[in-house]
């Protein structure tokens, strides 16, 4: 008897583990303690069924009219996601918006560049997608000068952000600068790269400026370079960049005809961030927007409910979700221009945080509405309250991860998971609960 209840509990700690509830709750048998009312439940959480319900009325639809590239969860390759397959990764379902990568011949160094005290050796390392194709750059034995590759200038007719993303290696070199700049006085950003710990130093490049350099850790070695950058000058319509050994001192220093990194995955784009890797060959290539949406009908009420979630973004402005039709209607969205996440009505808006750190940070939210009152909190904090008009004006179509009409100015270009929804109200003490 006593191996029979031990095997029983072990089988409820399994579930209770897997779909996320609370252990203490599950010791006291039956669904979880948020389960009443339950009417909607993705989490976004399988590659393998992207668009799987836990709980849900009908099934999700998604879009995208092109293929895209993500992180595998089960090993880590860079992996490629077939036209309209929703890409999951740890961090839930990727959404993002429209983007070019207007470099040609990303995986192909010696195509991509023009090199000086230096030389490419093709297809010598195993790239992060597990295929035979990283390049290395290598320096040759001149004394007392730089050795580099640099991209030849593409149309960008602009003078805001652009934003270049590359995968590099070391390969006897373990620091790198990299330069992203403007064709009208070469202004932009210059990023001081550490292969060995993920550091990046920036600092302004003629003037122009760094806007944010990140390294993201794919394993085996290999980081991505996230690179930002502004030109100082107006009437810019190229931009390019370049890439520099560094000897640990100095990027002006004698090479030793064996020393270099690894690079493949060159990718430059307008915006103010680098969006995932797009592959080129002989032309520049465009991912269509993702579109996730769900019927509205019997998963979400118009005039209560409470809807919560996790998510990160990169954007400064994005929708947590809207109904498909107005712009002043029931969503989680955040406005850049009053530095606020917020619900809102057909009339009310609620500010639920006020702080930068929303951008690039793990964000869990949770809303409620119903009578005169909407509420929300992130993260554990303080929940806000205010009045409610009574209705959410909502539409047949729920949209996931970007606004109604899905301005790529409003895309979420970051992760979803654990997306669910009541058909009651939550006390404040629940919501809390729900975000920690």
């Amino acid at each position: 008897m006593k191996r029979i209840l031990s095997f029983a509990v072990a089988l409820l700690l399994v579930a209770g583990t897997a779909f996320g509830w609370p252990l203490a709750r599950v010791w006291k048998g039956g669904p979880p303690w948020w389960y009443s009312g339950l009417t909607f439940y993705a989490p976004f959480d399988n590659p393998a069924d992207p668009l799987r319900l836990i709980k849900g009325t009908g099934s999700l639809s998604f879009t995208r009219a092109t293929t895209a590239t993500y992180t595998a969860i089960d090993n880590g390759y860079l992996s490629t996601a077939a036209s309209g397959q929703l890409r999951i990764e740890s961090n839930g379902a990727l959404i993002e918006g429209q983007r070019t990568n207007l470099y040609t011949n990303s995986a192909d160094l010696a195509a991509w560049g023009t090199e000086a005290r230096s030389w490419i050796d093709n297809n010598v390392a195993t790239a992060p997608d597990g295929t035979l194709t990283a390049d290395k750059l290598v320096e040759d034995a001149t004394a007392s000068n730089t050795h580099s590759t640099t991209g030849g200038f593409v149309a960008l007719v602009s003078d805001a952000a652009r934003s270049y993303s590359v995968y590099l290696k070391s390969a006897g070199r373990t620091r790198a600068v990299v330069r992203v700049y403007s064709d009208n006085g070469a202004s932009g950003g210059e990023f001081d790269v550490n292969l060995t710990t993920g550091a990046v130093t920036t600092a302004s490049y003629n003037g122009g400026t760094a806007n944010a350099g990140t390294m993201t850790n794919f394993g085996g070695g290999w980081w991505r370079l996230n690179a930002t950058a502004t030109p100082s000058t107006t009437g810019n319509t190229f931009t390019a960049n370049n890439i520099l050994l560094h000897n640990g001192t100095s990027v002006v220093y004698s090479g030793d005809n064996t020393s270099g990194i690894y690079i493949v995955g060159h990718q430059i784009e307008a915006g103010s961030f680098p969006s995932s890797y797009i592959p080129t060959v002989a032309a520049a290539v465009t991912r269509n927007t993702d579109k996730l949406t769900f019927s509205s009908s019997g998963n979400v009420s118009d005039t209560i409910g409470t809807i919560s979630g996790t998510i990160d973004t990169k954007s400064d402005a994005f929708a947590v979700y809207a109904y498909d039709s107005g712009n002043n209607i029931g969503k989680v969205s955040r406005d850049k221009d009053n530095d606020r996440m917020q619900l809102r009505d057909g009339t009310s808006i609620l500010s639920l945080a006020t702080n930068g750190w929303l951008i690039n940070t793990t964000i869990r939210f949770a809303v409620s509405y119903g009578g005169s009152t909407m509420s929300g909190v992130i993260n554990g904090g303080t929940v806000s309250s205010g009045n409610f008009d009574g209705s959410m004006n909502g539409t047949a179509t729920f949209v996931v991860g970007s606004p109604y009409n899905y301005s790529e100015e409003y895309v979420i270009n970051g992760h979803i998971k654990n997306l669910r929804i009541w058909n009651r109200a939550t006390d404040d003490n629940s919501l809390i609960l729900l975000t920690q």
